[in-house]
């Protein structure tokens, strides 16, 4: 790779946005500055200005540079078996986006907030779709089966959002707590919380995450498989509106 005079690579859109990164692994999004960013490549802030216009911009291009991870992670799993079901593949492939924003504790948020219907997003869906394609469901049953997945496609969901506040073992067991205090104003949650497992040290504060998100995956998954054996496309007869 060639050099500059100081004998540092030469800067590029992906070097910044590669670094950007790192510091938003660090620091978050909300505490990124380009001073911080440059810090980081050991330049001149305004060097950056080159590249990106502003922070914004750096904002944006972060955001398809992990939905190009999504990409790249999913072009690596292997082609499924032949006689594996449909529901399978699309599984896998939206577990794997999952661990990939999972690496970036930043990521879900700046995706769901600033992730746009550009290349990477669209590669993404429309290998997606190819998945639901190839195991028979129509294309108005694929339709709405993007808009039933929605971000839970591309592995982000609420619960992956770093809002859990600090010391959230505590406040989950408050809450249980609470709820066995209000057990006759609100009886069938108290019967809920006190029969299942909790685990107070997940997102959730007091649930597993990643069970949950499997379940509401699986659910989702099934639903639409009903409706491709059944013959079925979309809402039933006389249902109106589309809910992303």
């Amino acid at each position: 790779m060639p050099r500059t005079r100081a004998g540092r690579a030469p800067l590029t859109r992906d070097r910044v946005v590669a670094a950007a990164s790192d510091v938003a692994d660090a620091v978050g999004t909300q505490r990124l500055t380009m001073r911080l960013v440059a810090d980081r490549l050991d330049v001149e802030a305004m060097a950056l200005y080159r590249h990106v216009a502003d922070k914004d911009d750096l904002l944006d291009a972060l955001a398809e540079r992990v939905l190009d991870r999504l990409n790249d992670a999913a072009a690596q799993l292997p082609g499924p078996a032949p006689g594996t079901p449909w529901t399978a593949v699309a599984r896998e492939r939206v577990l794997v986006a999952r661990e990939v924003l999972l690496r970036h504790p930043w990521a879900p948020r700046l995706v769901h907030e600033r992730g746009t219907m550009g290349p990477a997003t669209l590669r993404w869906f429309d290998d997606l779709s190819a998945v639901l394609f190839t195991g028979g469901c129509s294309a108005d049953l694929v339709h709405h089966a993007m808009h039933a997945l929605g971000t839970r496609a591309i592995g982000y969901n609420a619960e992956l959002l770093d809002v859990t506040p600090t010391g959230a073992e505590q406040d989950g067991e408050e809450m249980l707590s609470a709820m066995s205090a209000m057990s006759e104003t609100y009886p069938a949650i108290t019967r809920m919380v006190a029969e299942i497992a909790h685990d107070a040290s997940t997102t959730l504060g007091w649930c597993d995450d990643q069970a949950e998100f499997e379940f509401g995956l699986d659910i989702l998954l099934e639903g639409i498989e009903r409706r491709r054996a059944a013959g079925g496309d979309g809402p039933p007869s006389g249902a109106t509106g589309l809910s992303p």
